[in-house]
């Protein structure tokens, strides 16, 4: 039996420029999100459909990791509940992260005054 075949060998030779890369383009990013976590006493994390699954995950490395309390919403429902006593005018004691496309955040009015102001990642 061989070695791995070119493709795979090629993809391994690109690792360290591939994750060059995200890290550069994800850096605003991160640099946002730790801004938020360390500004706040808890993170709720909400994202609709795929992004769902990404923020239970999300949450759940911020709870296991961080020991940041977090909690992970479908978007739409988290729009009509915990979101609704997040006001501009508060201190900010939880940060919120939406993942996913945010259309129902901007339909909603989410991150306008008296709406509280989400971070979207």
């Amino acid at each position: 039996m061989g070695g791995p075949g070119p493709a795979v060998a090629d993809g391994w030779s690109r690792l360290a420029d591939d994750v060059s890369t995200l890290q550069r383009d994800a850096g605003e990013a991160i640099d946002r999100l730790t801004a938020l976590v360390g500004a706040a006493g808890s993170v709720d994390v909400s994202g609709e459909q795929a992004a769902l699954v990404a923020a239970e995950e999300g949450a759940l490395l911020l709870r296991e990791v961080c020991r940041v309390p977090a909690t992970a919403f479908e978007l739409r429902n988290y729009l009509h509940g915990p979101t609704e006593s997040a006001t501009s005018g508060a201190p900010a004691s939880t940060g919120h992260v939406l993942l996913g496309d945010h259309r129902s955040a901007e339909a909603r009015g989410a991150g306008s005054p008296g709406r509280g102001t989400p971070s979207r990642s």
